[in-house]
């Protein structure tokens, strides 16, 4: 298990980001890099809120959604270092705006790092689930009475029976700008899986 998690972790162009535009496209292409503007989101997380971070998805035969996925984007190889990996969109790790207690044991120095603990979404989703339903509910809300926190965290999405069968995208951050090589362009999500097929 691990040599085939060693082969996939190694693949070249396996990184893909999508761009909202044809604008954002082109000043890739110019530049080689990812994460041109210098500005940071609001909601990145707090050990890393003051970096300014540009994000992208890893792909791989379990790992196959990303982040708009009916979006045109790159597929492109970086030699720079991750800042953090997340088996999961970070907003997962989100209630309300407010984060939850401990979501920094989701988030990982390396690639390798996540992969090891989670191989697949499910992985993570399980993990998750069981994190999830052991949270104080007003840890997870706050501003919400005893009662009404109890209720709310009872109907939360994680805890729907299908929830560990979903197969999110996950999220890998790199400090901005970065540099990347090997960019290949793709201009819908099946064109995607056909360059990476190849």
């Amino acid at each position: 298990m691990k040599r085939d998690l060693f082969k996939i972790i190694t693949m070249h162009n396996s990184l893909v980001q999508t761009v909202p535009a044809s604008s954002y496209l082109d000043i890739i292409l110019a530049t080689n890099n990812i994460g041109n503007t210098g500005w940071i989101l609001k909601n990145q997380p707090p050990k890393f809120s003051d970096i300014p971070l540009t994000f992208c998805s890893y792909i791989s035969e379990w790992y196959k959604d990303i982040y708009g996925s009916d979006s045109q984007g790159i597929i492109f190889d970086t030699q720079a270092q991750i800042v953090y990996a997340c088996a999961g969109d970070t907003f997962s790790l989100m209630r309300e705006g407010n984060w939850l207690p401990g979501h920094e044991k989701f988030l990982f120095s390396s690639l390798e790092e996540m992969i090891e603990k989670y191989p697949t979404p499910r992985d993570f989703h399980i993990d998750f689930v069981s994190y999830f339903k052991n949270l104080n509910p007003q840890e997870i809300y706050p501003e919400l009475s005893p009662r009404q926190a109890k209720e709310r965290s009872r109907f939360d999405q994680c805890m729907y029976s299908n929830y560990i069968n979903w197969n999110w995208y996950n999220e890998i951050a790199f400090k901005k700008p970065t540099e990347i090589s090997n960019i290949q362009v793709f201009s819908w999500k099946d064109e995607l899986l056909k360059i990476l097929s190849k």
